[in-house]
């Protein structure tokens, strides 16, 4: 607004392209220099080194400290962020449980619009990525698998074809799936954390008579928050007040009681802070070394390299490149999708 003196911009970048982001920051900067304040609320460390002056750090709902930008770098403040030192915010093990002998989804000639095919496979224990700016097709692939959208191809799993088109399909064949738009699509935010939690296992925890048994559903329950850490006041607090990285859980907390061989998610770690991103980064690792396999979807370039063993690159519904190990840098992504 032309009158503000003060300007309160709460995640503005989350549902920005790229190069839509710095248009944004040149606005602000231009703001700045007309003697405009601006309070920027954000989660990502890039944009707060990229335009902020001064950095007030909130833990818990209390403040950490304020300090100036340039006389921080980005390892303290993430200290100041969760608490306690990190070596490396996306574990170290890419690959150390994957079993390159045995594919656990076979992908053949997957087609969802009118341009290109996507073909590709999973192995267990492996953590496949798909990046592709927003639009070019790597959400569409997602979608498809877990029978939100409409395709032609094949699917396998497990050697075997399978139909997927609804999420009933989905699930029936194992499949887990956590939305982008986790409080559009992932929860139930007037439900309590119990509701949603059970929702995908309900019959599993009823009598015949269609009756939930508190017996069965409160351990379950009291487990999936303690595994995953869930803050919250307890099983009956709504899930609207929970902060973002705890609704993230919620969500995540509920597709892993469905015992998922194959878990599907998209922008898992999207306007969370750090300290939950790393909470989630390590049970994504876990899920693969148990064997199971996970396709991640995310416009976040360092949370791909960082959790994965294996880079898919997707442009207007077509698969540019995939890359492993010592290949996965920034430059050969850029690469892949030029």
């Amino acid at each position: 607004h032309a009158q503000a003196e003060i300007l309160i911009m709460d995640e503005p970048s989350a549902a920005l392209p790229e190069n839509e982001v710095e248009n944004m920051f040149q606005v602000i900067r231009n703001l700045r220099n007309q003697g405009v304040a601006i309070i920027y609320v954000s989660h990502h460390l890039g944009e707060v080194f990229e335009i902020a002056d001064k950095v007030t750090v909130l833990r818990n709902g209390a403040k950490v400290d304020t300090v100036k930008v340039k006389d921080i770098e980005q390892q303290d403040l993430i200290k100041m962020m969760i608490g306690n030192e990190i070596g490396n915010l996306y574990g170290s093990d890419a690959g150390q449980s994957t079993d390159q002998e045995k594919n656990l989804m076979e992908v053949t000639r997957l087609k969802f619009g009118e341009k290109g095919e996507v073909s590709f496979c999973l192995h267990p224990g492996e953590i496949v990525s798909l990046f592709g700016i927003i639009g070019a097709g790597a959400q569409s692939v997602s979608e498809c698998l877990f029978g939100l959208k409409s395709h032609s191809g094949e699917i396998k799993i497990d050697g075997k074809l399978v139909r997927i088109n609804t999420p009933q399909d989905a699930m029936k064949s194992g499949v887990g799936y956590i939305p982008g738009d986790r409080r559009k699509f992932g929860l139930i935010t007037e439900r309590t954390v119990k509701e949603n939690i059970t929702l995908p296992i309900l019959k599993e925890l009823s009598n015949r008579a269609g009756v939930i048994q508190t017996e069965k559903e409160k351990p379950v329950v009291d487990e999936s928050i303690q595994k995953l850490k869930i803050k919250t006041t307890g099983p009956e607090q709504i899930t609207n007040y929970l902060s973002g990285g705890n609704q993230q859980k919620v969500v995540l907390a509920k597709w892993l009681l469905t015992k998922p061989d194959i878990l599907i998610l998209d922008e898992p770690a999207r306007g969370i802070d750090i300290g939950a991103k790393q909470e989630i980064y390590t049970l994504i690792e876990q899920m693969a070394h148990e064997g199971k396999g996970v396709i991640v979807i995310s416009s976040e370039m360092p949370e791909l390299i960082g959790i994965s063993d294996r880079i898919i690159t997707v442009h207007e519904g077509v698969i540019k490149g995939s890359l492993t190990g010592k290949e996965i840098t920034q430059e050969r992504i850029m690469m892949d999708l030029g």
